[in-house]
């Protein structure tokens, strides 16, 4: 299994004071005249495809059983799901 992630071009806009304290570190605009922003002078470069291999696991999917899951199984099922290794996944149960 492997995860496919592609972009074509980017390119770096620097901004100064731009960020406002905004809530969201995110913030979308209809139009670049709302930033009367320009791309002219922009150099935009090509960017990598990302190609993942995933490791496969003895089930694609985890079993649940009456007792539920352990740990290290919802690990490995979240794993998969996100295209990340078990181990890079953490679990916190509030009780």
């Amino acid at each position: 299994m492997a995860l496919y992630r592609s972009r074509t071009r980017a390119g770096n806009i620097e901004i100064p004071d731009f960020w406002k304290g905004w809530r969201n570190p995110v913030r979308y605009f209809k139009t670049l005249d709302e930033l009367s922003l320009s791309l002219d002078g922009v150099h935009f470069e090509p960017v990598p495809e990302t190609v993942i291999e995933l490791e496969k696991t003895e089930s694609e999917s985890p079993r649940v059983s009456s007792g539920g899951l352990t740990i290290a199984e919802a690990k490995k099922g979240l794993a998969l799901t996100f295209g990340v290794k078990p181990e890079a996944i953490e679990i916190i149960i509030h009780g």
